[in-house]
């Protein structure tokens, strides 16, 4: 799983984010295969109800991550903002 490392995909502990920095379906699609398999080559499970695809806007690791770019989570900093 190494060689696909920060290039479409990130890991944090059991979270793992697939990215693509492109507009292009079918290779967004072609990476989710191959970190996939990678996962299940090294016997490792995902639940799948927790799993989302093709998404715009996700949460992970206290940010909000979107096409635009990242974003602060305004729940996790509203103590301090007030």
């Amino acid at each position: 799983m190494q060689e696909y490392l920060d290039d479409i995909y990130i890991a944090y502990i059991n979270d793992v984010l697939i990215y693509t920095c492109s507009d292009n379906e079918a290779n967004y699609e072609v990476d989710v295969v191959k970190v996939l398999t990678k996962i299940r080559d090294a016997r490792l499970y995902l639940n799948f109800s927790k799993c989302k695809f093709k998404v715009k806007r996700v949460k992970y690791l206290s940010f909000i991550l979107t096409i635009e770019g990242i974003k602060i989570d305004l729940k996790k900093v509203s103590i301090v903002l007030n």
